[in-house]
């Protein structure tokens, strides 16, 4: 079900400008990266800012830069540097942002830095598709909203620019499905649709016909273009009066955890002859508990049919005195280290074909998020050698000031998930070269 990196987007488009010059010798590529480096480096001098570059125009490379350069040089040469998958790093976009004029904000964003990915809402938390739908269902309920009037033709604009777009699915919370076929809706004791502490219903996660209408949905998807499906809320309600839930279809015996691994089996079989990576939205706290926190979410249950598990390790959502940190909101880099480590040794052991590309915090709860946490963040999933990163904001407003140029992401977009020493060292070049430190006028240094 995986692509290969040659058919990825990364691989074809966005990678273009540097594979051919493998095929042309090392010599190009040493001349076209130390270009580079001179140019971004004559920018900030213009600006008044550090570079690695002196005034005379003299390269100023320090030992780390030198480092780097020369394992890049022979990463170039090598099959796995060549062979590797594409790390993808992106950010969230609501249907209602890509349906107006600050989408192309958003893509010059991807443009301009290290990013290379989109995850775009396909059906929301409202249970609304973002586009007109074709699907039969969503035709007779009525659920699809022409929010993107021109869905085809932003794909097209996100393929041009090399950006790998994931369609995003929100599945058993789903309130305009609950109410238009009640039948298949979680109940309460009087019998009335039960709602969530935020008033949203949800559908029986044992219901076949939802599994199918979701299905339904990605597979109209990938005919639309999008390069990835990804499902969040692959779970049963974990807040709400839960002791008041009636379910249709669920017989209350068989454990939750093993409905949700069922549905994945049923994702997976649905998907496979669209040859298109699978991801799924996980709690957090999956990568620390071996129960399946009442909800029905085991990473064990995904791991052998997906291809990337996305937990939510948002700092500010783990519990006071998590890890011993009073309040772990403000020690963003051990949460997210700690928790991917837990989560990379389960998949080591279980020899699993699914990678952690986790979701990471862009927005501010127990603590102020600015790129001082982004750098923090993006540092821990570097050094738990997780296959790429994805910032949430509800708002889609995020802290550029956080992410690296684009040439910076463009090289560790072709690198695999298998060798990362590399990337590493990406951080010690940009932060003490072109002022992208984490604290504005700093050392660069993390602490």
């Amino acid at each position: 079900m995986k692509r290969s990196s040659a058919d990825s987007p990364i691989a074809g488009s966005r990678a273009r400008w540097i594979l051919p010059l493998e095929k042309r010798g090392l010599l190009w590529f040493l001349l076209f990266l130390l270009l580079t480096l001179s140019l971004v480096a004559a920018y900030r001098v213009r600006e008044g800012r550090r570079a690695g570059i002196s005034a005379d125009g003299a390269l100023a490379l320090t030992d780390p830069e030198l480092d780097l350069l020369s394992r890049l040089l022979q990463q170039a040469n090598s099959s796995s540097f060549r062979g590797a998958s594409p790390i993808y790093k992106g950010v969230y976009l609501t249907s209602w942002t890509a349906g107006t004029a600050r989408r192309e904000d958003l893509i010059r964003l991807v443009e301009r830095t290290e990013l290379n990915a989109l995850v775009l809402d396909i059906k929301d938390y409202s249970g609304r598709v973002g586009y007109l739908s074709r699907v039969s269902l969503a035709q007779e309920i009525g659920s699809s909203q022409d929010r993107i009037k021109d869905i085809e033709a932003f794909l097209l604009r996100c393929h041009r620019s090399g950006i790998y777009v994931i369609g995003r699915i929100v599945v058993f919370q789903d309130p305009w499905l609950a109410k238009c076929r009640p039948e298949w809706a979680i109940k309460d004791r009087d019998g009335e649709i039960w709602r969530d502490r935020k008033g949203l219903s949800w559908l029986d996660p044992a219901c076949q016909q939802v599994w199918e209408y979701n299905l339904d949905l990605a597979k109209e998807a990938v005919g639309k273009g999008f390069d990835e499906i990804q499902f969040d809320y692959v779970r049963f309600p974990s807040d709400g009066r839960i002791s008041s839930c009636r379910y249709p279809f669920w017989d209350q015996t068989t454990p939750k955890h093993q409905i949700i691994r069922q549905f994945f089996a049923y994702a997976s079989q649905e998907l496979a002859p669209f040859r298109v990576p699978i991801s799924v939205d996980l709690f957090g706290l999956t990568l620390w508990r071996d129960d399946d926190l009442n909800i029905g979410q085991r990473i064990i249950d995904a791991m052998d049919y997906v291809d990337y598990i996305c937990p939510m390790v948002y700092p500010s959502h783990y519990p006071p005195h998590f890890l011993g940190f009073e309040n772990p909101a403000l020690h963003p880099y051990e949460i997210v280290y700690q928790s991917l480590i837990r989560g990379q040794s389960i998949l080591s052991r279980a020899n699993a074909r699914a990678r952690l590309r986790p979701w990471l915090q862009d927005f501010d709860l127990g603590a102020r998020y600015d790129a001082e946490q982004i750098r923090w963040q993006k540092k821990a999933t570097y050094e738990a050698q997780a296959c790429g990163w994805f910032l949430w904001n509800p708002q889609n407003r995020y802290t550029e000031s956080g992410l690296e140029p684009d040439w910076v992401g463009r090289l560790v977009a072709l690198r695999g998930a298998e060798e990362l020493e590399g990337i590493r060292l990406f951080s010690a070049v940009t932060e003490r070269g072109w002022g992208v430190s984490p604290r504005e006028g700093g050392t660069g240094a993390w602490r």
